[in-house]
């Protein structure tokens, strides 16, 4: 039976009444960005955006991130997985990064390889989406202290063999300068940013960091951001 756990996911949050912007990273320096009016609607539009960036049948490690704590990360990366899940004919894979939050008692991913070469037993399926499985990184304080970078590729090259979607639910890099160093064993990165809540100067630091990191910053959601304020968008960014 199933670590009844996994029910304390964000993935059983509703999601309704966000207002997310998407706005890709080209977007960003352009100083434009599109208008998300319902949640939903617009993470079926990420999920497709998202799958344009792959060649065809693909699978793709999506890591995300925000700069601080409490901009909504594990809610949107949930909400992705959760729609993803329901929009692709192979099952989604969201892996929770933060080893301070259990979502399971099965072992880690980490652990999982370590013992047995593979990761099947790190993986278990969520109660309330079809299709979506969920797993759990490693409870270490420093991931990647607790696995070399062979290694993390390897745990992602497995679990792309299985998975259309890699969902990777990672801390703040003001909480975990490892989420960093995941970003370049990743597809791409899309950087959750609170709306009225990061600096200008935080999100930009974000992003130069990730560059110097190796990561691929495809996109940015601007979760909670109010209706028809594009000032706020112009404010944060610089745009």
């Amino acid at each position: 039976m199933m670590d009844q756990t996994v029910t304390s996911h964000p993935v059983l949050q509703d999601a309704r009444g966000l207002d997310i912007r998407v706005a890709p990273r080209r977007l960003i320096r352009a100083g434009d960005a599109a208008l998300v009016r319902q949640a939903p609607q617009e993470f079926v539009r990420l999920v497709y955006a998202v799958d344009a960036l792959k060649a065809r049948d693909a699978s793709f490690v999506l890591q995300f991130l925000s700069a601080t704590k409490g901009e909504g990360t594990s809610l949107v990366a949930a909400q992705f997985a959760s729609t993803a899940s329901a929009e692709q004919s192979r099952s989604v894979l969201l892996v929770n990064c933060d080893p301070s939050v259990a979502t399971s008692q099965r072992p880690t991913l980490v652990e999982a390889l370590q013992r047995h070469g593979k990761i099947e037993a790190a993986i278990g399926p969520s109660i309330t989406a079809p299709g979506l499985m969920i797993a759990q990184l490693t409870d270490y304080a420093h991931p990647l202290l607790s696995i070399d970078a062979a290694g993390v590729r390897h745990i992602f090259d497995l679990a792309k063999n299985r998975y259309s979607i890699v969902a990777l639910d990672c801390p703040a890099v003001s909480q975990a300068a490892d989420s960093l160093a995941l970003a370049r064993h990743c597809d791409g990165t899309l950087l959750v940013v609170r709306a009225e809540l990061a600096p200008k100067r935080v999100v930009k630091d974000t992003i130069a960091a990730l560059d110097r990191f190796g990561g691929q910053v495809i996109g940015m959601v601007f979760n909670q951001a109010p209706a028809g304020r594009r000032s706020w968008f112009r404010r944060r960014t610089g745009a």
